[in-house]
């Protein structure tokens, strides 16, 4: 079946060109709120692996902000974070042009097999990684609603991950803390879910069959959960293009002899005694930790 025809084909359209709004189908995102380097290309295709849910081709940022007027946007919005000006999207919730656009180029890069496959499928895999998060009402007023699911990594882990990146031990931190502060409000609204990385890697068969019960959606009928193929270890560091990257099928039930369950103690021992008491006295002195461990104890996550 082909893409329904007030489907957006290019997510290069401008505003003036764009279908209203009302004119597409009534999708649902759900939108995986999630740390970069702490699963969220495994969180985000197993979501999108559902039968009934749709899956980008691209991450939801690179989709949306790509003429160059709203990349300077984008690129002032990450900085203006990072010097602690975070730029409220209050007022853009109300401009139609910027919502009708944002919903356009999401739709537009949802992959065209998807279509095909899933025609009447209700739901969007949608990722916001980092704070991509503080966009989501924006995305909430785009579609007219939306499903939460937050997916957290605790924190020495995740932090010797982003070090392997451009970030020192500092930065690395002072991200965390903004991070991990974002997701206990995102947790907290009416709704959300909650599922810690290190659980997910104890029992990914297990984990996923509550999050699909919890969200209404189904396993497709092959039973195959559709991976993106990538490196990982000393490799991580590698560009893969999600769009153009090779998949792998994978049996639901079988995806913990896929995954490498001692990724996380792997990543501690990788830190010094040094920097592990630096990690633990940041995060303390930031709040961090006390809001990890909230989050961890909400009603939202999943048990």
């Amino acid at each position: 079946m082909r893409a329904p025809a007030n489907t957006p084909q290019t997510p290069q359209e401008n505003i003036a060109s764009g279908p209203p709004i009302s004119a597409h189908p009534a999708i649902t995102p759900i939108c995986l709120c999630c740390f970069g380097r702490g699963g969220s290309s495994l969180g985000w295709h197993l979501i999108g692996s559902a039968s009934n849910v749709l899956m980008m081709n691209e991450e939801w940022h690179e989709a949306v902000f790509t003429d160059p007027i709203s990349q300077m946007a984008h690129r002032a919005f990450l900085m203006g974070h990072r010097r602690g000006v975070p730029i409220a999207p209050g007022a853009l919730q109300q401009a139609l042009p910027i919502r009708q656009l944002m919903k356009n180029r999401t739709l537009a890069a949802i992959d065209p097999q998807e279509w095909r496959e899933k025609p009447q499928a209700p739901y969007l895999s949608l990722k916001l990684m980092g704070y991509h998060m503080d966009l989501a009402p924006l995305i909430r007023a785009a579609f007219g609603q939306m499903h939460i699911v937050v997916m957290s990594r605790g924190p020495e882990a995740q932090i010797e991950s982003l070090q392997r990146t451009n970030h020192t031990l500092q930065s690395a931190c002072k991200w965390y803390a903004d991070i991990i502060h974002r997701m206990e409000a995102m947790a907290h609204q009416e709704g959300a879910l909650h599922f810690r990385f290190e659980d997910f890697l104890a029992d990914p068969a297990g984990l996923i069959k509550k999050l699909y019960d919890r969200l209404g959606l189904t396993q497709p009928a092959s039973g195959l959960a559709k991976l993106k193929s990538k490196p990982f270890g000393e490799a991580r560091g590698a560009q893969i293009d999600v769009r153009n990257g090779s998949k792998m099928q994978v049996p639901f039930d079988q995806l913990a002899d896929t995954l490498d369950a001692s990724v996380n103690e792997k990543a501690i021992n990788r830190l010094s005694t040094e920097q592990r008491a630096y990690i633990a006295q940041s995060l303390e002195s930031s709040g961090a930790k006390a809001a990890y461990d909230r989050l961890v104890q909400s009603s939202a996550t999943l048990r």
